[in-house]
């Protein structure tokens, strides 16, 4: 008992002040992993050493081996005799190995971000909304308010979902309206898109990046569309195919994915039931092979009268393929936090459903026909203007532009209104 006192005051003068050498034990050739190895010491100096592996400190004189004591025991006893909470003398007595840190639950997501953004554009177009004497289509414009949902991270795969609120002027009306000579109120359109991307890398915890490719993986989602004018779009269209993410600069990204398709949706009416009008009054209509688009055209006017119970013929269109891509890729201008983002579709074509115009007297009817490829792409430059609000605040602004070629199918060589080039502003707020 009184030799190991003994060791304690010496170790504790010995760290407080005597000249002295302080090692931690460590591996090298012939010594175990965390014992002391007999230091160098000038005669008549002292060496602390802390043994790791018995979280012990021996002490030294003239290279022998003095003996040793619990670290905890030194600790206090140098606390004591500087005047100091216990904690203060081991920073000052030995560079003890620093204490595990506590495990946190890890984040379901490494991005989880949700937005709003409102866009606006009066170079809209739509299949067959025009002058049908003239053979041109009329620009549209639309209000378009969106909310986005992005995920990324999770070891299941991300996640993107999108819902548009899109509301035209009166160059495209709803269906109650084209019945009407002054027509005010334009159609309204609602747009969901789903897609589950699932990363095989991410999901087996492996890295499987090669050169500029990141990841492999499967999409897979849905698109869903209702609209309220003539041609009362009902899209259900679902889809899955395999998919590759990029290696993208600042936090970026871009996907590709190619995937199977199909499209239910509806025409606007059964073309059986039309009816066709002379003049603004619909009391004396008589049958019609057909709708009949003659918006522009002077009196006598042929209207589109449905009869209500066989509203919504149903169409389901033939298998079809889509390529699918979308990038986000974060740069600076100067000091200006920019970024490029946008996404692009090309879809085959889909078999039957599309319009196609043939003689009828007054105008022309709508029968079916067979789709064309149609190709979409939107890309946005956007500058963050949050930034002058301080660091965490991402409000952008930015413009953009939307190329569709063969709008929903319809051949735009054929029909006006099938081919859109539409410059457009954008404001986003993420939340």
């Amino acid at each position: 008992m009184f030799r190991k006192v003994m060791l304690i005051l010496a170790v504790t003068l010995a760290i407080c002040t005597a000249p002295m050498a302080f090692a931690q034990g460590q591996t090298t050739a012939g010594a175990v992993a965390g014992v002391c190895p007999p230091p160098n010491t000038a005669p008549g100096e002292y060496s602390v050493c802390l043994n790791t592996a018995e979280n012990k400190i021996h002490i030294f004189q003239d290279g022998k081996d003095l003996g040793a004591v619990a670290t905890n025991a030194v600790v206090a006893s140098v606390a004591a005799l500087k005047g100091q909470p216990a904690g203060n003398a081991v920073a000052e007595t030995a560079e003890q190995k620093a204490p595990e840190p506590t495990p946190t639950k890890p984040r379901m997501f490494l991005v989880n971000d949700n937005m709003f953004s409102y866009s606006f554009s009066p170079y809209y177009r739509d299949p067959l909304i025009g002058d049908f004497a003239a053979n041109k289509a009329y620009n549209i414009a639309k209000h378009v308010v969106e909310f986005k949902h992005v995920d990324v991270g999770n070891r299941f795969g991300d996640n993107t979902f999108v819902m548009s609120y899109l509301s035209s002027n009166h160059i495209n009306p709803t269906s109650a309206e084209h019945f009407h000579d002054n027509i005010t109120i334009g159609a309204k359109d609602v747009y969901m898109t789903y897609r589950h991307m699932m990363w095989f890398g991410q999901l087996l915890g492996k890295d499987l990046s090669k050169g500029f490719i990141k990841d492999y993986g499967i999409t897979f989602g849905a698109d869903f569309g209702s609209k309220n004018d003539d041609f009362s779009n009902q899209r259900r269209s679902p889809m899955v195919g395999p998919s590759v993410s990029f290696k993208v600069p600042n936090h970026g990204y871009w996907n590709l994915a190619a995937m199977w398709t199909r499209e239910w949706n509806q025409e606007g009416t059964d073309v059986t039931e039309w009816r066709y009008c002379n003049g603004a009054s619909t009391a004396n209509c008589q049958p019609a092979p057909g709708p009949v688009f003659l918006q522009g055209n002077p009196v006598p006017v042929i209207y589109n009268v449905p009869v209500p119970s066989k509203w919504g013929q149903k169409i389901v269109y033939a298998n079809t393929y889509t390529f699918q891509t979308s990038w986000g890729i974060p740069f600076a201008l100067g000091k200006a936090p920019m970024e490029f983002d946008g996404f692009g579709v090309f879809n085959g074509s889909k078999g039957y459903g599309a319009p196609e115009l043939t003689p009828f007297t007054g105008g022309h009817v709508w029968t079916q026909k067979g789709t064309k490829p149609e190709t979409i792409i939107r890309p946005v430059l956007e500058y963050n203007f949050g930034s002058l609000f301080g660091e965490g605040h991402k409000y952008q602004i930015g413009i953009g532009y939307e190329y569709w070629n063969n709008l929903f199918g319809v051949d735009h060589h054929k029909y006006y209104g099938a081919l859109q080039n539409a410059p457009f502003i954008q404001l986003k707020i993420h939340l």
